[in-house]
């Protein structure tokens, strides 16, 4: 050995090193000065490094304050006493290590440890200064900071606007007819039977319009179109079912002609669309015979894009000519079929898509930088190859981001954001080389590239079964939604992303693996966003602060389109056509999930997790073309997911000589041996203990890899 086997410094935030000059005055340097006296504790300081369950990455803590003395107590009273107590400041350690070739060998020194002195726990008695000693890196942050929430503009550079052109919605006009005193129709045969809406949302929300007027007659179908009274407008094709129950009273004066109860729809241009399904009733008329009747039926019609309808009575020997009009009195009555005193009902029922709109979405990656420079003032930079390039692209906006309100805020906290990405890709968090790093599970657990580390022969091993990965039920999706009635009752109850529970084949427990988020991505709710405050300026809706996740397709032109790549493939729905953020979906959410799943079910491949409930029952199914079926209530065999990332199982460990783990990359496999070589064992770290500055025995609890077979320790009797 060459010199001391540790050296100490404190740096700043920007990895520069303090000391005390000649004069007795701070300064810092970019070369490395180390403190001159070593600080009083080290060698009686424990670092437990223990996995991070919720992140699959790694805390660590430290058991003992420090105790500086000479320059490294000169240099934190310069601090506290001048800088304040929020002042950063870092204890580094580095190591000698021995380098040795087959042709050369010599001595290098290792980073061991970098940790921050909290100076909030600074005690200042005589010639010592004590503080306590917190994890240096990002984690400290992270744990402070995970559930504090943030806002950010969506109406950025960085944003990215989507082109939300809707759903066709399933809707329900119900209306009564307006009663009349009665219509004397002389040369008239046009009457347009005029309701009154009686569901107020659709008023504003629907295309169409009632008034209060009483029954009119119109000269001719140009008088009709012109007229603007008591219509159905459409925006694209569509369906319309018409239900109609009244009684109809006419006294006729000359002539024998038709009643026709019929649809008169124009273009945008005005011209009549003869089509002889728009007829739902034909009845015969006699001069001179009243003729009193309960008119009720059902008919389904297609109405054509952009188009007006307007529900008619005609008096006519033909429909399409002027001939055989009769002068008529026509009554609505107040009966209903039922025989009962009642309004005379109307209803349609049709398909409406919301004109498109743009708003403006954070992609992702951004968000997450975004969040961390948020919770370590900018200190800290990101990785994620999986948010770089999403598959589906998820972009995220707010309740009044897909109102395209100006100004609009997305409010949410790192926490948040990660169980969402957690729940629909199956990630880890952990800090590599000071950035905190986001990857999908197996990153840290399979992929190559990851570190091995041989610590060798070990003793003292104990196996068990680690509990904290086992789980009876299981929860996935969206926070359910109650939409309003006049919407949610007919629409809503085919909305798929929400809520699913899932029993798992473990009786031992009663643990609830819950992997929900309170972020939305309801195709429903954002289209009533838009539809329910369409026009209003100001933050009025409880969804205003909601999250909105969106799948959306990242190549194309801009705006970006939603992703309905999987819709010609989707059974189940209202309206498969338009429907979005399939991609989404619960079940998509659990196949992403499947291999963490099948390591935490071990040896239970002939079982299945089941599906339990879901929050509204929808039985939705994706058949891709390549024989893929998703089907959101389908059981899953458990031997059907991908491969483990690992086994449920801990081994508890001593190894005789302190192996420095702890600052190496969380990427890392431990392997070792036991029962005199005879004996391959595997895992990652779960827990480890260490005083560094001594060669004490260390204690190891490690997470059994899926590559570890575990059917040797049978034999073992120790």
């Amino acid at each position: 050995m060459e010199g001391k086997p540790f050296l100490y410094f404190l740096e700043n935030e920007l990895s520069q090193f303090y000391y005390v000059d000649a004069l007795g005055n701070l300064q810092v340097s970019s070369n490395p000065v180390p403190l001159t006296f070593t600080p009083d504790g080290w060698q009686d300081i424990s670092i437990l490094t223990e996995k991070n369950k919720a992140y699959f990455g790694y805390d660590r803590t430290y058991g003992a304050p420090q105790n500086f003395v000479e320059d490294g107590a000169r240099i934190l009273k310069k601090i506290f006493y001048g800088k304040g107590f929020e002042t950063p400041v870092y204890l580094v350690i580095l190591e000698q290590q021995l380098y040795f070739s087959d042709t050369e060998y010599g001595y290098y020194y290792d980073l061991l440890v970098r940790c921050e002195v909290d100076l909030s726990t600074f005690s200042h008695n005589g010639p010592v200064v004590t503080a306590s000693i917190l994890d240096g890196d990002i984690s400290r942050a992270l744990k402070a900071n995970e559930s504090t929430d943030y806002e950010f503009d969506v109406d950025v550079d960085a944003a990215k606007p989507v082109l939300l052109d809707g759903l066709r919605l399933r809707e329900t006009v119900q209306a009564i007819a307006n009663q009349s005193a009665g219509i004397s129709v002389a040369n008239r045969r046009n009457i347009i039977i005029e309701w009154q809406i009686t569901t107020t949302e659709q008023n504003s929300q629907l295309g169409a319009v009632s008034t209060t007027g009483v029954t009119t007659s119109y000269d001719d179908d140009a008088a009709v179109f012109a007229s603007k009274r008591n219509l159905l407008k459409t925006t694209v094709a569509t369906d319309l079912v018409t239900n109609w129950d009244f009684k109809a009273d006419i006294l006729m004066r000359g002539g024998t002609t038709k009643l026709f109860i019929v649809w008169r729809v124009f273009t945008a241009a005005g011209v009549l669309v003869n089509d002889p399904s728009y007829i739902l009733d034909t009845e015969n008329l006699v001069s001179g015979v009243s003729f009193s009747k309960q008119l009720t039926g059902t008919k389904t019609i297609n109405l054509p894009a952009n188009c007006t309808a307007y529900l008619c009575a005609i008096v006519s020997n033909d429909i399409n000519s002027n001939t055989g009009i009769a002068d008529v009195t026509f009554l609505f009555s107040d009966t209903t079929s039922t025989g009962n005193a009642g309004d005379p009902n109307l209803s349609f029922g049709y398909f409406y898509r919301f004109p498109a709109t743009t708003c403006n979405t954070l992609p992702a990656a951004y968000l997450f930088q975004q969040l961390v420079d948020k919770i370590t003032n900018g200190n800290y930079g990101v990785t994620s190859t999986l948010l770089d390039n999403l598959d589906p692209y998820v972009v995220f906006t707010s309740g009044d981001g897909a109102r395209g309100l100006p100004g609009a805020k997305l409010k949410t906290n790192l926490k948040q954001f990660f169980t969402f990405i957690n729940m629909r890709f199956g990630v880890g968090m952990g800090v590599i080389g000071g950035r905190l790093v986001l990857e999908k599970k197996s990153f840290w657990t399979l992929q190559d590239g990851i570190q091995v580390i041989n610590i060798g022969e070990a003793s003292q091993l104990k196996t068990t079964l680690n509990t904290d990965f086992l789980f009876a039920s299981m929860k996935i999706g969206y926070p359910n939604q109650t939409y309003d009635t006049a919407l949610g009752d007919i629409n809503g109850r085919y909305e798929f992303n929400m809520t699913q529970t899932w029993i798992a084949p473990v009786t031992r427990v009663n643990t609830v693996l819950d992997l929900t988020t309170t972020y939305r991505a309801d195709m429903y709710g954002i289209e009533y966003t838009r539809i329910n405050l369409d026009g209003k300026t100001t933050s009025d809706s409880s969804s205003d602060n909601d999250v909105f996740a969106i799948a959306v397709i990242p190549a194309g032109p801009t705006p970006l389109q939603l992703d309905r790549t999987q819709n010609p493939f989707i059974v189940g729905l209202l309206d498969a056509e338009t429907a979005f953020n399939s991609r989404l979906s619960p079940k998509q959410c659990f196949l992403a999930n499947a291999d963490y799943f099948h390591s935490c079910l071990d040896m239970l491949e002939m079982k299945s997790m089941v599906f339990s409930t879901a929050d509204k029952d929808v039985a939705m199914a994706i058949n891709l073309p390549d024989g893929t079926v998703i089907e959101e209530r389908a059981d899953v065999p458990i031997h059907t997911m991908p491969p483990k990332l690992f086994r449920p199982y801990t081994f508890d460990i001593v190894i005789p000589d302190r192996v420095n783990i702890f600052t190496l990359s969380q990427r890392k496999k431990i392997v070792l041996t036991y029962s005199q070589g005879t004996i391959s064992l595997g895992g990652f770290t779960l827990k480890t203990g260490s005083q560094p500055a001594s060669n004490a025995p260390q204690n190891y609890t490690l997470l059994c890899s899926a590559d570890t077979e575990i059917t040797p320790l049978i034999d073992v009797y120790e």
